[in-house]
């Protein structure tokens, strides 16, 4: 884990991701807990985790991003069978272009 990130996260009255989206790639910073609010179907261009973000079970949404990093942690699950009625949390991976990662702090060994 990141040495900025609590061992466990406690998400109890986190803000919404929709207040990071502005437009360009969204951060969720390290230290912080965000729970994903946004709509149906969402467009947003990029995503980078340092902290941590929760889906709330069997949230229903379609996120189209040209990246997802996750160096912290996403919580996502459901319940219920996943199937063509029931599709649950989708991320799309849209573009072609290339992205460049950069760590959020260097890991021993990496």
């Amino acid at each position: 884990p990141l040495s900025c990130n609590p061992v466990e996260f406690d998400c109890t009255g986190a803000a919404g991701l929709s207040t990071l989206v502005g437009g360009g790639p969204v951060v969720v910073p390290c230290g912080s807990c965000y729970v994903y609010d946004l709509g149906a179907e969402v467009t947003i261009g990029g995503l980078n985790i340092i902290g941590k973000l929760q889906v709330p079970n069997n949230y229903k949404s379609t996120l189209n991003t040209p990246y997802v990093f996750v160096q912290g942690e996403l919580e996502m699950s459901d319940d219920q069978s996943i199937s063509e009625d029931n599709t649950s949390m989708k991320i799309v991976l849209t573009g072609n272009s290339d992205v460049i990662f950069t760590p959020h702090e260097s890991v021993a060994g990496a």
